[in-house]
């Protein structure tokens, strides 16, 4: 993102570097939302009937919402709106709604380390929704294999 801002960086070793000059054109920029804690807000907003939450200017780099990829496949109700790119990053909005979630199969490939905290987060409200334990039971052990 910095470069796309005009930023000079220059690597050395275990160094790097980035000229002060660069940006100094720079007056107002946003920076966008973070997914990780976004995802938070929007597992709220999914397990609470009647709810929904949009996030706007949110960070919508791929490698970065995992989460989101993995409860959309569990039927999660997602919509992303004004999808555009700041400065190389793909950003925009994003629009979760209460929803009935399903058990599925999770790749090592999609589970990303960090992702771990939030299906723990999210196992906890459902287990307490008082859905099949052992199903979630199993399908968290088989997820985080």
């Amino acid at each position: 993102m910095l470069k796309n801002l005009g930023a000079t960086i220059s690597t050395n070793n275990l160094t790097n570097t980035i000229s002060k000059s660069s940006l100094s054109s720079l007056i107002n920029f946003k920076v966008p939302g973070d997914p990780s804690t976004s995802s938070f807000f929007a597992t709220a907003a999914i397990l609470l009937p009647n709810s929904s939450i949009t996030i706007d200017n949110i960070l919508l780099n791929p490698t970065r919402i995992g989460f989101f990829r993995i409860i959309n496949k569990m039927g999660a109700k997602l919509v992303y709106l004004n999808e555009k790119f700041s400065f190389g990053e793909k950003v925009g909005s994003l629009k979760v709604v209460s929803s009935n979630l399903k058990s599925v199969d999770i790749l090592k490939a999609d589970f990303e380390c960090a992702i771990k905290l939030k299906l723990r987060f999210l196992k906890t409200f459902i287990l307490k929704k008082k859905y099949d334990k052992q199903k979630w039971k199993k399908y968290f052990i088989k997820s985080c294999q």
